[in-house]
């Protein structure tokens, strides 16, 4: 094959593998097919010495396995097998993770565990469920907070926030947002199915 002819055909090639990428997106825009936890955001932040990696989640026992998510003309429609659902169910759960290691100078090892310590106990968190332009604040949303686990590089934190969402629409988004002692945003997230 000649030089011109391989090139003529690496571009009708890399014409077809845009074409057939492109027809995938649009099919998968479709339809969604959820899993038992489903992720919605990594944040990265720094906050005094700490440097952390901040996974949001959710989380609802059965509720999410197998849900998906169909575009119709008329909107988004929410699946299980033939059913349709509509609404979240009673309680639904946020899983943050919080991977925290040492990104500043100067301080010994035992100031920096206090410090982390310190940080990560008065950290406070906030969840909203928003719909348009409206947005309505969840005032009884409780924090469960594990034990960090340490590793040879960072510590992880892990928070479950248990969120009422009872008779809440699928098409609704809920933010969380996690503030320090000080009043300090350091990270939001918005779950929209």
């Amino acid at each position: 094959m000649s030089p011109k002819h391989r090139l003529v055909y690496l571009l009708v090639l890399a014409a077809s593998l845009a074409c057939s990428t492109v027809v995938h997106s649009a099919a998968t825009e479709q339809k969604r097919k959820y899993s038992k936890t489903v992720s919605f955001g990594v944040r990265r932040v720094h906050v005094d010495d700490a440097c952390m990696t901040i996974y949001a989640s959710l989380l609802a026992p059965d509720f999410f396995d197998n849900l998906e998510r169909i575009q119709t003309p008329q909107g988004a429609e929410f699946r299980k097998k033939s059913d349709v659902v509509k609404t979240f169910p009673e309680t639904i759960f946020v899983k943050i993770r919080a991977f925290v290691s040492k990104c500043g100078g100067g301080s010994t090892a035992e100031q920096e565990a206090l410090s982390e310590v310190k940080l990560m106990e008065s950290l406070s968190f906030e969840a909203s469920w928003e719909r348009d332009s409206e947005t309505r604040t969840i005032g009884q949303v409780s924090i469960k907070r594990s034990p960090k686990t340490r590793s040879a590089f960072y510590h992880d934190w892990v928070y479950e926030l248990s969120v009422p969402s009872r008779d809440v629409p699928l098409t609704d988004h809920l933010t969380v947002s996690i503030f320090t002692q000080d009043g300090k945003s350091i990270a939001s997230f918005t779950a929209a199915l």
